[in-house]
């Protein structure tokens, strides 16, 4: 980028005239944003000057048929989205599965008399070694 350029785009962006950014630019060694940083920090800049950093000069406005377009567009999106249904199958089968493990088991239910006795409460059922002892063959 030559130097006239330099000082074209100080001066657009600044809104200073040609003489103003090519001074602030002789006196950064025509570095543009050092330039037009200068010329903010010295109250030189038009009142626009930041809003070239974050908005274009033109708004677009949306049409309304556009607008009715993109509605119908995400209405449709929402309603045939393949992860809500997944998500929703797998909740489904979730809570089938939490039910069928909630239930009271048939001894809990039911009076019925175990077939092997149970002395103690959190172990495990007894071995079949323990339940009918073998007679010593020796």
């Amino acid at each position: 980028m030559d130097r006239l350029e330099k000082v074209e785009l100080v001066r657009e962006k600044c809104g200073v005239s040609y003489e103003e950014a090519r001074d602030a630019l002789e006196a950064c060694g025509y570095d543009v944003l050092d330039a037009i940083v200068k010329l903010e920090r010295e109250g030189k800049t038009a009142a626009q000057t930041a809003r070239y950093a974050t908005e274009s000069e033109r708004r677009h406005e949306v049409s309304p048929a556009m607008q009715v377009a993109q509605k119908q567009y995400e209405e449709q999106s929402r309603k045939t989205k393949f992860g809500e249904l997944w998500e929703a199958f797998w909740k489904q089968v979730k809570r089938f599965i939490r039910a069928t493990l909630d239930k009271p088991r048939p001894y809990e239910v039911y009076p019925i008399d175990p077939i092997i006795v149970k002395n103690t409460l959190g172990k495990s059922m007894p071995s079949r070694q323990e339940a009918y002892p073998q007679e010593d063959l020796s």
